[in-house]
């Protein structure tokens, strides 16, 4: 976990990351303003490519989800857990 956290923080340079081990998968969420100029596929292959590059064990022995938003759709999300 810390190893996938430092190669994110060090390539995608995140405004807030997530990495946590959820039952049996490991979930990465990544924000960043400038996503704002990316799709979501962008985003997601933009990690599984980071991932591949330097962490591919980690993706042949475990499942990855990632979800990536922009700063307002992870203020909004905040927002809609704080209910």
């Amino acid at each position: 976990m810390t190893i996938i956290e430092c190669i994110i923080l060090n390539e995608e340079i995140p405004d807030y990351m997530e990495v946590s081990w959820q039952n049996n998968f490991i979930y990465i969420l990544v924000s960043k303003a400038e996503y704002l100029y990316s799709s979501l596929s962008e985003r997601m292959l933009n990690i599984f490519e980071i991932l591949k590059q330097f962490c591919g064990d980690i993706l042949g022995e475990f499942s990855v989800i990632v979800e990536t938003f922009t700063s307002e759709e992870l203020t909004g999300l905040f927002k809609l857990y704080e209910r």
